[in-house]
């Protein structure tokens, strides 16, 4: 077992690594961040698998009582903050919570995902993430990039097809707008007048709305098409693939892949095989938890 260190101005960084030939299972770590007793306020989100909610106040006293996903941010006073998180997370190892115990509230232990139900199997060498400390002020912790610096350099060569912008989203106060053909014309008209770079025909457009005439009357107002898909119909790799040949083919620029619900291994890698696809079909991606799967999906 060696156990890898990395130092910046704006935080630190460990991580473990398994050396050796083989396969190897991981029951757990034992391993977390301390928060200081000196700290004034603590800020995290409760474990929900769809990650859909607000980061609030802790008390220091119900620390223990719930599992926090990370990031999580520490006040310690003085104008200066830690913010413990984790880095390079793939589906060799999968993601982790923060939980701690009545005896020591203030000890976050770094866990696998509460549905990782068995070890965390795979081949040696393997690595957990890199777990993460960064401190100073908010404005180094927000302007800093030691995050993106332990994380690999990106596969992505030709990056130019990916370009942030703003997408009108009708699902948001109309859920069944995605599988009506009109409204999504009606969002793309609103998307042009807004000076939107986007739409996106959110659930329900398979089998009711003609994407490749949507892209094209988008085209004519300046507008790209995004679309929707279940995850559970993209974990099979061929499928995900060809899926992703097809709309590519379109004209279709980003995939909205929805009903993750998990940091298990599988999923995070689930995440690795989507993310090296949509680079390989040039279209910009995200991934996005949410919690209530369709009737139809196991």
């Amino acid at each position: 077992i060696t156990v890898q260190a990395r130092a910046y101005e704006e935080g630190a960084a460990y991580r473990i690594c398994l050396q050796g030939d083989g396969q190897v299972s991981v029951i757990g770590e034992e391993c977390g961040f301390h928060v200081p007793e000196e700290a004034k306020n603590i800020y995290g989100m409760k474990l929900i698998v769809s990650y859909e909610d607000h980061y609030h106040p802790i008390p220091f006293e119900d620390l223990y009582q719930n599992r926090y996903v990370f990031p999580m941010l520490c006040e310690l006073g003085g104008g200066s903050w830690a913010l413990y998180a984790e880095a390079a997370v793939f589906g060799d190892y999968g993601g982790s919570n923060l939980l701690s115990d009545k005896q020591t509230p203030r000890m976050l232990m770094t866990v696998k995902s509460p549905d990782q139900w068995d070890a965390i199997r795979g081949e040696l060498p393997l690595s957990t993430p890199w777990r993460v400390i960064l401190a100073g002020s908010l404005a180094d912790i927000v302007e800093g990039n030691v995050l993106e610096n332990l994380n690999p350099p990106s596969i992505v060569e030709d990056p130019s097809f990916i370009k942030p912008g703003r997408c009108a989203w009708s699902w948001m106060s109309e859920h069944g707008s995605g599988a009506d053909p009109k409204r999504q014309r009606d969002y793309v008209d609103y998307a042009a007048a807004m000076g939107f770079e986007y739409s996106v025909d959110d659930g329900g457009w398979p089998g009711n709305v003609d994407i490749p005439e949507l892209v094209k009357y988008a085209e004519e107002k300046g507008v790209k098409i995004w679309v929707w898909e279940h995850s559970g119909r993209m974990r099979d790799p061929k499928e995900a693939e060809e899926k992703m040949k097809l709309w590519s083919g379109w004209g279709v620029v980003g995939l909205k892949i929805d009903f993750f619900e998990s940091d298990c291994k599988e999923r995070i890698a689930q995440f690795t095989m989507l993310a090296e696809l949509a680079a390989k079909y040039r279209l910009m991606i995200t991934l996005a938890p949410t919690d209530m799967p369709p009737k139809n999906i196991t």
